[in-house]
């Protein structure tokens, strides 16, 4: 997290567990997205932002098995904060990273200009203090703003002739602010921006609610799930991972609900 390597905690890296021993190290192999600021995502259903809002944090990891579980562990998140500050105030301070950068940009220097770097790096500016302060944002962040919950997972709808029941696999809370509420939309049409829900409950507490089907307009219909944390919900939400494909076009937290008669 403070260096800001994305990929590093869902791929390109290595997951190594030495014999007898209960310790697991991570050994990345792919710095290329290093240092790259990660933008807290908008208060939005648009596709874009709900990919980003997916892969924002500690959600990012939510498709590794091992870091899925890893997450909702009980006080993981002060023990990242912890060990991310100890960090902060030895290895990766501001003055160790300046005094790197300091002495590493004369090595990496005659390559800027060489073929391939440079068309890119001639239009990069060689700012010293970037580096040091990319990584004083990533732990503020950290500290503050990590608290979107790790997304739930839509179950198939079950529906039988008055009913129909919605389950999902719980969301999480890694900072463990409080219990995580769900709200669910219903609407006829898959762009719910387009056509408003026909059918909303919110403050969902557990997972699973069922509806009677003379509630919700007949034929196919598509649900969302959203998770909300107890603390500034309506920043801190969470839609479902589910992924549907309609008329070639990517919808994210929906599934489809078919109440036909």
């Amino acid at each position: 997290f403070l260096i800001l390597q994305r990929d590093a905690v869902r791929r390109n890296f290595y997951l190594h567990n030495p014999v007898n021993t209960e310790k697991f190290y991570i050994l990345p192999w792919d710095y290329d997205r290093s240092f790259e600021p990660e933008k807290i995502p908008k208060d939005s259903f648009d596709t874009f932002e709900l990919f980003r809002r997916l892969t924002y944090g500690y959600s990012r990891g939510t498709f590794s098995v091992f870091l899925n579980r890893y997450y909702r562990m009980d006080g993981i998140h002060n023990a990242i904060v912890a060990k991310a500050s100890e960090l902060r105030a030895g290895s990766l301070s501001d003055e160790k990273i300046d005094s790197l950068v300091d002495s590493l940009s004369e090595v990496v220097s005659p390559f800027r200009s060489r073929m391939p770097d440079a068309p890119i790096s001639e239009n990069v500016a060689m700012d010293k203090k970037l580096f040091s302060s990319l990584v004083s944002y990533a732990h503020t962040q950290l500290q503050w703003q990590f608290g979107i919950p790790l997304p739930p997972t839509l179950n198939e709808p079950l529906v039988d002739t008055e009913n129909v029941t919605l389950s999902w696999k719980p969301a999480h809370d890694v900072t463990q602010s409080g219990p995580v509420t769900y709200d669910i939309y219903i609407s006829s049409s898959v762009d719910f921006d387009e056509n408003p829900p026909e059918f909303v409950v919110a403050g969902i507490l557990g997972e699973k609610k069922t509806i009677a089907r003379s509630e919700l307009p007949p034929g196919n219909l598509y649900v969302r799930l959203v998770a909300r944390s107890s603390v500034h919900p309506d920043r801190n939400w969470q839609t479902a991972n589910n992924r549907l494909r309609d008329s070639g076009k990517n919808f994210f937290g929906i599934v489809v609900l078919d109440n036909t008669a």
